[in-house]
């Protein structure tokens, strides 16, 4: 979970090391994108290059799928820094990009394409973990009631 945190605030920040911002501190040979020689900006490096905008195709249309809450298209600010709207739904949504970011820049670290079926897993190992540790809790409060009411659905459909 601190890992995730420390992920979002790096971007937030802009100090995510992509190629671009390595070239500037003279750390990478090249300021471009290793999959399709585009300048490797941050919007760039999760979103606009071409391997990553497939997965975020296929992202919202298995998100969409779900039927819990439409979204319609990939907006760089919503992908990057999450849902505005404060609900429970939008927070399931915002915590799942945080997982599906982070996967797409552990894969393009290893000069691999993000891929959805991948990342499903990694999301279901994720929640997992997640659900244990509010099973662990919930003798102290109710955390495990509000984790299994927010994130039934999604499990489920993994």
């Amino acid at each position: 979970y601190t890992k995730l945190q420390s992920f979002q605030y790096k971007i937030i920040h802009r100090i995510i090391a992509c190629n671009q911002w390595l070239f500037r501190l003279k750390i990478h040979m090249s300021g471009l994108c290793s999959f399709c020689n585009c300048t490797d900006t941050i919007q760039h490096h999760f979103i606009y290059c071409q391997k990553t905008l497939l997965f975020w195709e296929m992202f919202y249309n298995w998100w969409n799928s779900l039927d819990i809450l439409r979204i319609s298209d990939i907006y760089i600010p919503e992908v990057l820094f999450g849902y505005p709207e404060q609900n429970k739904m939008i927070s399931v949504l915002n915590y799942i990009l945080l997982i599906a970011k982070y996967h797409v820049y552990k894969q393009k670290l290893n000069n691999t394409h993000p891929f959805l079926p991948q990342m499903l897993v990694e999301l279901k190992n994720q929640l997992y973990v997640d659900e244990q540790i509010s099973l662990k809790n919930k003798k102290k409060n109710n955390t495990y009631l509000e984790f299994a009411d927010k994130y039934d659905i999604v499990i489920q459909a993994l």
